[in-house]
């Protein structure tokens, strides 16, 4: 079975759990913008980047060591369990140490209780991080897709419940807090691995050889993401940092569920053929191609459609968030398949040039967050947009260069749905035209415009792609071939000539 087939299969558990778990926040979004206000929104959002960056450390890149690492040994695998825990327990006291000086930064002294609550993950989650590590490993997929989807449902339910009765900015810290508590029963009771005193000094340094490097990446890659809060938070104050948080979330939350679906199926898949260079090339550009051809008409259609998702969606105090939102979607593009370069680097044992990349992507973000946020919210996300064009060419031509393949074949796939979805967008924005002076403004209005457009949109997509690219068609069939299940051939009768040790039962999963 090829090596896209395998991962087709396992994604199927994920992406169902992925698709439930967007619809599920999109609800979630939905009924917390009616029961919760902006500045509820940006209060939290002042404790994101600081909480972020500890909670990228706290997995010290050993779910990733644990994954890619050819042989792994029982002392490897107690190594990474204690060390998860005592980096958690650290970090947890770190935050804590750190509180008072985030809340003097931003003026707030409400973030002091809020950071030290929404810490608590940092000691709770490495109980159950080596367990869904080895559940990845092993291409467990249909068991981590239901841990998920459960651990979705609690935050769900936790954040809506605590903001029907009240609670306010306090919903959106309980809900994640629930959702791993749940996810730490879960993993635990569904993994064999039991943690023991196996570990010696050299199971542990050869995990952090590697996971020391992931690690550093992981949490300069997150104070990347999230830079813009804290300058937004502390130039423009809560009520805009809340209403650009809900700009960039909206965009980006399609697209890194596609993105974020294909990376954990394919990097457990990509490490074990890291030495087989053609096979990963052709899956790499494949993935691609998929996440290109869904991800972009979805960008494409927030864009367009922005005013009136957002006026009928989370009410008109949310339409500040337009300009941000549309403004985001040049980005959002590009993120959604550059996400993808990590799997290379990290499977391919090259973790430091991802580090090294990450790096210089901070401070280059940095500089044009602060020039940007001169013309307020908007002006950062437009800032964003730009820098993402050399920054994904760049991040892709290295990833290109670790599997041996030139830069402008990647691009060539990419061609088509790009061309597709200006084509797209252009009659949308035409139509957009045309149907303000045809129909009325307020709600009705809003509904046929959103209508209308997203089903203009859809035929000019899908037409133009079938028109500059014939084989799409069958491309995509193939594509979700891989996805049926094979049909099982006739049980046949053992004969004497097949030796009854190898019907002996399967090898034990760690």
């Amino acid at each position: 079975m090829s090596l896209l087939r395998s991962a087709a299969r396992g994604g199927v558990a994920l992406g169902a759990s992925q698709t439930f778990a967007t619809a599920l926040g999109w609800v979630r979004t939905l009924v917390l913008a009616r029961l919760l206000v902006p500045e509820d929104f940006g209060l939290v959002g002042l404790c994101t980047v600081l909480l972020g960056f500890l909670g990228a450390l706290s997995d010290m890149g050993l779910t990733a060591a644990t994954i890619q690492r050819k042989e792994l040994s029982d002392g490897h695998r107690d190594a990474a369990f204690w060390m998860s825990i005592s980096m958690g327990a650290v970090l947890f006291v770190a935050s804590v140490a750190a509180a008072p000086a985030l809340a003097a930064f931003y003026g707030e002294p409400r973030v002091v209780s809020l950071v030290v609550v929404s810490a608590l993950p940092l000691l709770i989650g490495p109980f159950a991080s080596t367990h869904a590590a080895l559940l990845r490993r092993d291409l467990r997929f249909g068991r981590v897709a239901a841990i998920e989807a459960g651990r979705n449902v609690a935050a769900s339910a936790a954040t809506l419940g605590l903001a029907a009765f009240g609670v306010g900015y306090w919903s959106l810290v309980f809900g994640p807090l629930a959702s791993h508590v749940v996810s730490v029963v879960a993993y635990t009771l569904s993994s064999p691995f039991r943690p023991r005193f196996r570990a010696t000094w050299t199971h542990a340094r050869e995990l952090f050889s590697f996971s020391a490097y992931v690690a550093g990446a992981s949490a300069i890659n997150y104070l990347s993401a999230n830079m813009d809060y804290m300058i937004v938070g502390k130039r423009l104050g809560t009520a805009a940092l809340g209403t650009y948080t809900f700009a960039y979330e909206t965009m980006t939350f399609p697209l890194t569920r596609i993105a974020s679906l294909f990376s954990q199926v394919m990097f457990p898949a990509f490490a074990t053929i890291q030495d087989k260079l053609d096979e990963m090339r052709e899956t790499y550009l494949k993935i691609t191609r998929a996440v290109a051809i869904v991800s972009f008409p979805i960008l494409a259609w927030v864009a367009v459609v922005a005013p009136e998702l957002v006026a009928l969606l989370y009410g008109p105090r949310w339409l500040p968030a337009v300009g941000p939102l549309r403004a985001l979607s040049v980005a959002g593009a590009l993120k959604a398949v550059g996400t993808l370069v990590g799997i290379i680097f990290k499977s391919r044992g090259k973790p430091a040039v991802e580090l090294y990349w990450n790096i210089a992507w901070l401070v280059g973000l940095t500089v044009a967050l602060i020039i940007g946020v001169n013309w307020g919210a908007f002006g950062v996300a437009v800032s964003i947009s730009i820098l993402c064009v050399p920054g994904t060419l760049f991040t892709e031509w290295l990833a290109c260069r670790y599997i041996e393949m030139k830069l402008s074949r990647l691009l060539g796939v990419l061609v088509v749905p790009t061309v597709a979805v200006v084509v797209a967008t252009a009659a949308g924005a035409i139509a957009r035209l045309e149907l303000a002076t045809l129909l009325p403004a307020g709600v009705v209005g809003d509904v046929a415009r959103l209508g209308g457009l997203t089903l203009i949109m859809l035929l000019v997509y899908v037409a133009t792609l079938r028109v500059i690219y014939p084989p799409i068609t069958a491309e995509v069939r193939a594509f979700l071939g891989f996805f049926k299940r094979d049909k099982k051939a006739p049980a046949k009768a053992p004969t004497e000539a097949e030796t009854p040790a190898e019907e002996a039962a399967p090898k034990e999963a760690h």
